[in-house]
């Protein structure tokens, strides 16, 4: 069986959750888990699907993990992931028409690119430690692990800031919940509004959401992708486009 049929297969072996009810969370492997969430039609501005993991710092590494490294400017996450054995890759970035990224990038603690002057949001880990800022907010230590730069913020302390929505597109991103935990999504080939998506994960558990504190917009459309590998599962969400830079997740 290929990835894509894996991935598409994947929704109907295992119980969705719908829009307003609590999500059921499986165990992939201690310290990871995944869920997958359905919203009801009418209740946003198109019906879509969300694939989240769940992630406990404490027992998994996150970095960056670059196309160039391998030789290339550009390639597949699941790509990406093979070659630098990481358990579960997104894609991160924003980049620009030569395939450079574009924003704040560190990587296993060495600063690659300087914050760029948007509105966009940061994701770092600092002594292990996950966080989503502003770019006003941010200053760069040595003792930052991690950090990507993009945007825009989707939530912030629990609250949806003002920003511009975009046109119903594939989505990616990377969340905080109130524990501390860092969550990977993505909505597969279902499309959503970048305000829709906030609305739906900034949601307690309870009332069908993700209970996110805060949330970060990765870039999405043809870039939006996602890979899991593990002994006990397999899952591939396949882009459209390579990208030149991926977030992974290795085992500690």
């Amino acid at each position: 069986m290929n990835f894509r049929k894996t991935a598409f297969l994947f929704f109907f072996l295992f119980p969705l959750s719908c829009s307003r009810a609590a999500p059921i969370w499986q165990m992939v492997e201690p310290g990871l888990e995944e869920t997958q969430m359905e919203t009801k039609p009418g209740e946003f501005n198109t019906p879509f699907r969300l694939h989240a993991f769940r992630i406990d710092p404490t027992q998994f590494r996150l970095d960056l993990v670059f196309a160039n490294s391998y030789g290339t400017p550009s390639a597949s996450v699941r790509d990406l992931a093979q070659k630098s054995n990481a358990l579960l890759m997104i894609n991160s970035s924003f980049f620009d028409e030569n395939g450079k990224p574009l924003g704040l990038l560190v990587q296993n603690k060495t600063l690659l690119q300087p914050v760029r002057d948007t509105e966009w949001g940061l994701f770092f880990i600092e002594a292990g430690r996950p966080f989503i800022v502003h770019r006003k907010d941010f200053a760069y230590r040595p003792t930052i692990e991690m950090a990507l730069q993009t945007g825009p913020r989707l939530i912030t302390e629990g609250k949806i800031p003002r920003f511009k929505d975009a046109i119903p597109s594939r989505r990616s991103l990377v969340g905080i919940t109130r524990d501390g935990k860092i969550i990977f999504a993505v909505t597969g080939v279902t499309i959503a509004t970048t305000n829709d998506l906030a609305r739906l994960v900034m949601r307690k558990e309870s009332r069908g959401g993700l209970g996110l504190r805060y949330a970060l917009n990765l870039d999405g459309g043809g870039s939006s992708q996602l890979v899991l590998f593990t002994p006990s599962l397999t899952v591939h969400y396949k882009g459209e486009v390579s990208v030149p830079v991926g977030l992974g997740v290795f085992r500690k």
